[in-house]
């Protein structure tokens, strides 16, 4: 069985710290300003489109693993 992982990179202080970009800062804030969106999570299988999208991004459009449905992505949380 094959197993992709994508993650987001994140930049460190010389403290090694986490260090955010300010424009996440700036959104975050708009984000949390913007009463008319929920904290709704994603269901188990995280957001179909994504998974969709990503599988078919490392796979290849032509990849007999999708045409035969034998391929499928997951998404989940991450730290």
């Amino acid at each position: 069985m094959l197993s992709y992982t994508m993650w987001k990179w994140s930049y460190r202080t010389n403290e090694a710290k986490p260090w955010v970009l300010p424009v996440v800062r700036k959104a975050e804030d708009a984000i949390f300003k913007d009463e008319t969106l929920n904290h709704e999570y994603l269901g188990q299988l995280g957001m179909e489109s994504f998974t969709q999208l990503a599988t078919k991004m490392l796979l290849g459009e032509d990849s007999p693993a999708l045409k035969e449905q034998r391929a499928f992505g997951v998404q989940s949380l991450s730290g």
